[in-house]
């Protein structure tokens, strides 16, 4: 799970007996605990889209400024700033080469209703005006990284 944090009180719970445990013990079964939840291992983007940038992981769903295209469709995002994948991380300058992520459209949606008012004090001047954004909620399939060379597995070199 992304985004996931491990608090103290989630990993340890006390004993039935009542029987005390020493910090050093508590410390062992805390990171016992925490190396079964490993983030590292998972891969992720950060991408730019509609002049915002998003960290982005595989079955993500995020909204994001409107994009022209109809729920269910699928649509590449070339714009990907950064790739990670584990401890190995790849950085564009300004754009990663060859990388791109693969998303779903789920639904054309507005956010909610702002406010925009303006007043004058002393001139009898007072506007009210409301504004939603159009967005698109989008669900990301597939990040591919930049295509190094082809190696196929278990093929072998030179023979």
């Amino acid at each position: 799970m992304r985004g996931l944090t491990v608090r103290r009180t989630d990993l340890y719970s006390a004993p039935a007996d009542g029987a005390g445990l020493s910090e050093t013990s508590v410390r062992a079964q805390i990171d016992a605990r925490a190396e079964c939840i490993n983030e590292d291992d998972m891969m992720f983007a950060v991408i730019r889209t509609g002049g915002k940038q998003y960290k982005v992981a595989k079955d993500d769903v995020l909204t994001v400024e409107k994009l022209p295209a109809e729920p269910g469709e699928a649509i590449e995002l070339a714009d990907v700033l950064m790739i990670a994948e584990g401890a190995e991380v790849t950085a564009g300058a300004p754009l990663v080469d060859g990388a791109s992520v693969s998303a779903t459209v789920l639904e054309q949606t507005r956010a909610d209703k702002i406010i925009v008012f303006k007043k004058k004090r002393r001139h009898n001047y007072r506007r009210k005006k409301g504004h939603r954004q159009q967005q698109t909620v989008l669900r990301i399939t597939e990040i591919r990284a930049a295509s190094g060379p082809a190696h196929e597995v278990g093929a072998t070199d030179g023979a």
